[in-house]
């Protein structure tokens, strides 16, 4: 699939779609990440968690951690949309691998696996900047595809970007 000049979706630009600050709310700055990239089934954030999303012993809590693989999977799967469609998480899969420093800088990516009629599959990974693995997750959301197409045309049901 080719890239946009500006390879970045807006799903609150999409027909239909509340505004940003009502599906976002003020979730990027609390959090401390911005959104990179979004195209093609595929997200990419940057995260730098701030003190007040530390747990007793001073790391990333992964309450906070949840939010974030939850939003980056949301926008891999809204950087496929022509028209806003509701897609609430109905299931969610965290790994721990190593803990988060609070203002560590990590890539958090977001790729979808598999659109069903129903259900949309989307895994994601952080990593800090020595490339290492420091979570992944996988989130499952609810969402009638049936019918709709992607801006190039193809139906969402059964698109996978593993297989792009």
């Amino acid at each position: 699939m080719d890239r946009p000049a500006n390879p970045m979706a807006r799903a609150d630009q999409l027909p239909g779609a509340p505004s940003a600050e009502q599906m976002r709310g003020n979730r990027a700055s609390l959090l401390g990440y911005r959104i990179v990239e979004a195209f093609g089934g595929r997200s990419r954030m940057e995260w730098t968690p701030t003190p007040e999303l530390a747990n007793p012993v001073g790391m990333v809590h992964g309450g906070y951690l949840g939010l974030i693989v939850d939003d980056v999977c949301g926008t891999a799967f809204a950087s496929l949309l022509t028209e806003f469609i509701l897609f609430p998480t109905v299931s969610m899969h965290l790994e721990f691998h190593r803990p988060i420093q609070i203002g560590e800088t990590v890539a958090c990516t977001g790729t979808v696996v598999r659109i069903g009629k129903r259900f949309v599959v989307v895994d994601a990974d952080v990593r800090g900047a020595d490339g290492k693995l420091r979570a992944r997750g996988t989130a499952t959301f609810a969402a009638d595809t049936e019918g709709h197409v992607m801006a190039d045309g193809r139906p969402l049901t059964g698109f996978s970007a593993l297989d792009d």
